[in-house]
């Protein structure tokens, strides 16, 4: 619902998005402009979520949230929690992918690139359907021999006479 609100799908197109420019922000903080729509909403990523800009922004979106969906007053903390993260995640993107000192946007691109393939690298990867084949596979030969052996008697597969 937030990107819808936003005008973006993914998280990473919050990068294209413009924000809100510091002559808004700061005559909205002095009550001498207008504050932030709900629709496009433009987040204040320069601030934190207390912020007066992201602050309103968050009242009218659990606001709006509470209202569509008809939820409990109990959930409205859970609301406003959901807002909090939506904005932490968001502002982490964009924080990322800003340019660093003496970067272009090809450098940035190849920095977050190389940054997301580390730490994909360092969670557990998803093989545990391989890990349980692969066992199972192992299984399977093992209890064959045994079973070879059982009717041998003898490890090399020969008959037990054969091995005497």
């Amino acid at each position: 619902m937030m990107n819808e609100l936003i005008g973006i799908m993914k998280d990473v197109d919050m990068v294209k998005i413009p924000g809100p420019s510091i002559t808004e922000v700061k005559a909205f903080e002095d009550e001498t402009g207008a504050g932030p729509k709900l629709k496009p909403m433009r987040l204040y990523f320069n601030g934190t979520m207390k912020h007066p800009w992201n602050a309103d922004l968050a009242e009218q979106f659990v606001s709006h949230f509470m209202s569509k969906f008809a939820v409990d007053e109990n959930d409205e903390d859970d609301i406003w929690s959901l807002f909090k993260q939506r904005f932490l995640n968001l502002k982490r993107k964009v924080s990322e992918r800003k340019l660093k000192q003496d970067e272009d946007e090809v450098g940035a691109l190849q920095r977050v690139a190389n940054k997301d393939k580390a730490r994909l690298e360092g969670q557990r990867p998803n093989t545990r359907r391989g890990t349980v084949s692969q066992s199972a596979f192992q299984l399977i030969i093992r209890l064959t021999f045994f079973l070879a052996l059982s009717r041998t008697g003898c490890h090399c597969g020969r008959e037990r006479e054969e091995c005497r």
